[in-house]
């Protein structure tokens, strides 16, 4: 009894498949692919099954990473963006806040002789800070923090 063999197009037809799936699932079990060449059934029933085998094993992938995903949010290691967007800024809100609150402390002490220069440099400082702040954490590169300067003392 001979085989029966089909081309890629005649088996593409008939499998309802796409020519290039077949050469695919053909390539992956080791059958050299050429032009003209007829396959076995057997040999492009292992070519197309072995393809849904591939999207099944996929697909099962993505469910275990799907529940991996609902498990860690159910035992709180996994949190909504809002949530740590809430929590950041809250945190940031301190530091923010007891920054500005030096703006009444750190001159008079750092300068007692000319509070209002050194106030005018704290300013200053903050007007620089805040927007470096910003643009560091919005980049992912390395952070170089800006050295206040102080404006030449008025006589």
């Amino acid at each position: 009894m001979q085989k029966l063999q089909l081309s890629l197009t005649r088996a593409a037809t008939e499998f309802s498949v796409s020519r290039d799936t077949l050469q695919r699932g053909l390539h992956g079990l080791g059958v050299e692919v050429k032009d003209g060449a007829t396959y076995s059934i057997g040999q492009l029933y292992r070519a197309v099954s072995g393809d849904l085998r591939l999207e099944r094993t996929r697909e099962t992938r993505l469910r275990a990473d799907k529940l991996a995903l609902e498990l860690a949010q159910l035992e709180g290691r996994l949190m909504e963006p809002e949530v740590v967007e809430e929590r950041i800024n809250k945190a940031f809100g301190s530091v923010r806040q007891a920054i500005l609150s030096g703006r009444a402390e750190v001159p008079p002490r750092a300068n007692p002789q000319d509070p209002v220069t050194a106030m005018l440099a704290w300013s200053q400082w903050e007007e620089r800070f805040f927007p470096f702040v910003r643009e560091g954490m919005s980049s992912a590169g390395a952070v170089e923090f800006p050295t206040p300067t102080l404006p030449e003392a008025t006589p």
